[in-house]
C-alpha cells in the first residue's frame, strides 16, 4: 500500500457503527488488520445498509467485476492510493429457519468500542465453519478461528450440537471436531454425507438457487482495459501502480502491461536485417550506423532518416510507420486475447495515443498518418478509460532525465495533446497531487467497470 493518501479505516468503520441501528454480525477480522469488513446480514439489514454505507462514501461493486461474488454484495470506499471493502453476505443464502436467524443475531457478542457491531457466539462459529467444511476445505486462518472459538468458550461443541440440524450440519460436526482435535481431514463419504444434508436443508428452491449463482460466475467476461499515456515523466507509472494498489486492496483481477513504441521482437528483427544490410552496403558496421542516429530520428523513416542520407522518401516512411503500427496495435490486442473470459481489467502504461504521437514525432509531424491511426483504431482493444497525462515538457524533464531535450519534449507534448482530441482521450492535468489524481482515477474506472 502507498504511504500517500491512506484511508483511516477504523474511523470509517465507527462511523458506520454509528449509523447503524440493531445488531450487525461481523464474521472477519475488523479493519485495518483485516482487509474488508464483512457483515453476515439479514433481510432488513441488506435492504437498509445500501443507503448508509452509500452516504458513507461507498460505492456499489458492480457484478460483473472480477472475480465475480456469488452471493455477496461489496460496497467500496476509496481514499487516494487505499480503499475499504465492506462485504454484505446475506444469512437468507443459508436457508436457514426464522428462529436459527434470530438466534444468531440475539446471541452474538458485542465488540467492544463499538454499538451495534458484534461476533458470532462461539457456538455459531463452529455451526458456520461446519458449512464451510462441506463446501469444500478450510483454510489455517479458519481453523485458527476455530480454535479461538472453543477456547472461548468450552461449552461451544455442545451447543453447536443442539442447533446442527436446524443449521444442515449434523453429519459435518463430527468431521468437523475430529479435524479439529486431530488433524484429520472428512473421507469422501462424510464430506458427500454432509454435502447431502446441507443440499436438503436448502430445500429445491435454495440449491437452484445456488446452483444458478455459481453458473453465473463461471460465465466467461472478456476482459476490461485502461490506458495511460503521456510523457515520460508525467507520472504514469505512478498512477498505474497506484491503481493496481487500490484494486488489489479490493480484491479485483487487474494486472499491468508496459510496451514503448517500436519495443517488439518483430519490429526489432525486421529493423536489424535492414540496418545490417545497409551498413554493408555502405562499408559501415553497425555499431558505425547506431552513432550516426540522433535522439528523435529514424533510421529509415522521416524527415530526416540516417540511412538516407537525411533524405525522407514518404513511401518508405508511410510503410514502416504502417508495419510499426499494426505490430504495436496487434500487440496490445494480443494481451488482451491472452486474458479472454478473464473478466480481468488489463492496464496498459503507454497504448494507442502514445503510438499515433510517436509516429508523427518519428516519421513526420507534419504528416497526418490517417491510415495508421485508423489501424490503430481498429485493432487495439477498445478501453473502458483512456486517460492523457499532460504535464509541461520542463516538469516532465525535471522528474526525469531522459534521451529527448526540452525542444523535443515540448513537440512531443504538443502531439499528445493533438492526438487525444482526435482519438478521444481524456486530458488530466498530471501535476496535481498524487493521492488526488489517484483517487478519482480509481473511483471512475470502478463505475466503469460496473457498465
Amino acid at each position: 500500500m502507498l504511504s500517500e493518501g491512506l484511508l483511516d479505516a477504523g474511523s470509517v468503520v465507527s462511523a458506520i457503527d454509528e449509523a447503524l441501528s440493531g445488531t450487525v454480525i461481523v464474521t472477519g477480522a475488523l479493519p485495518p488488520q483485516g482487509r474488508d469488513l464483512d457483515l453476515l446480514v439479514s433481510d432488513e439489514q441488506a435492504r437498509r445498509l445500501p443507503e448508509i454505507l452509500a452516504a458513507q462514501g461507498f460505492l456499489a461493486r458492480g457484478r460483473k467485476v472480477a472475480p465475480r461474488r456469488l452471493a455477496s454484495q461489496q460496497w467500496v470506499r476509496i481514499e487516494g492510493s487505499s480503499a475499504l471493502a465492506v462485504d454484505l453476505n446475506p444469512m437468507q443464502r443459508w436457508q436457514l429457519p426464522r428462529p436459527e436467524q434470530e438466534a444468531l443475531v440475539a446471541e452474538a457478542v458485542p465488540i467492544e468500542g463499538f454499538r451495534h457491531l458484534a461476533r458470532p457466539a462461539a457456538h455459531h462459529v463452529i455451526l458456520i465453519l461446519a458449512r464451510r467444511l462441506a463446501a469444500g476445505t478450510l483454510s489455517a486462518r479458519r481453523l485458527e478461528k476455530l480454535r479461538a472459538a472453543v477456547e472461548q468458550d468450552p461449552q461451544a461443541w455442545q451447543r453447536a450440537g443442539q442447533r446442527a440440524r436446524g443449521w444442515g450440519v449434523a453429519a459435518a460436526l463430527p468431521p468437523l471436531r475430529r479435524l479439529y482435535e486431530g488433524g484429520a481431514w472428512p473421507t469422501r463419504a462424510e464430506r458427500a454425507k454432509a454435502v447431502l444434508e446441507v443440499t436438503r436443508s436448502a430445500g429445491f428452491a435454495g440449491t437452484v438457487s445456488k446452483a444458478t449463482r455459481r453458473l453465473s460466475a463461471a460465465t466467461p467476461v472478456r476482459p476490461q482495459v485502461v490506458g495511460f499515456s503521456g510523457l515520460d515523466g508525467s507520472g504514469k507509472s505512478s498512477q498505474v501502480r497506484a491503481l493496481l494498489s487500490t484494486l488489489e486492496q479490493l480484491d479485483v483481477a487487474v494486472i499491468a502491461h508496459w510496451k514503448p513504441l517500436g519495443h517488439n521482437a518483430s519490429v526489432r528483427t525486421i529493423r536489424r536485417v535492414v540496418k545490417r544490410t545497409y551498413a554493408a552496403m555502405r562499408g559501415w558496421d553497425a555499431d558505425q550506423l547506431d552513432r550516426s542516429k540522433q535522439p528523435g530520428r529514424s533510421l529509415v523513416a522521416g524527415t530526416n532518416p540516417a540511412m538516407l542520407g537525411g533524405r525522407q522518401n514518404r513511401l518508405v516512411t508511410h510503410v514502416w510507420a504502417t508495419l510499426v503500427c499494426l505490430v504495436s496495435a496487434s500487440h496490445y490486442r494480443m494481451v488482451a486475447l491472452r486474458h479472454g473470459g478473464s473478466g480481468r481489467l488489463i492496464v496498459f502504461d503507454r497504448f494507442a495515443l502514445d503510438t499515433t504521437a510517436q509516429l508523427r514525432f518519428f516519421y513526420g509531424p507534419e504528416l497526418e498518418f490517417g491510415l495508421q491511426r485508423a489501424l490503430i483504431r481498429i485493432v487495439c482493444p477498445t478501453p473502458i478509460a483512456a486517460w492523457l497525462l499532460e504535464v509541461p515538457g520542463e516538469v516532465a524533464l525535471a522528474r526525469k532525465q531522459e534521451q529527448y531535450n526540452l525542444d523535443q519534449l515540448k513537440e512531443q507534448e504538443s502531439l499528445l495533446r493533438e492526438e487525444a482530441q482526435r482519438l478521444g482521450v481524456t486530458r488530466l492535468d498530471g501535476t496535481r497531487p498524487m493521492a488526488e489524481l489517484s483517487e478519482y482515477i480509481a473511483t471512475e474506472v470502478l463505475e466503469r467497470m460496473k457498465r
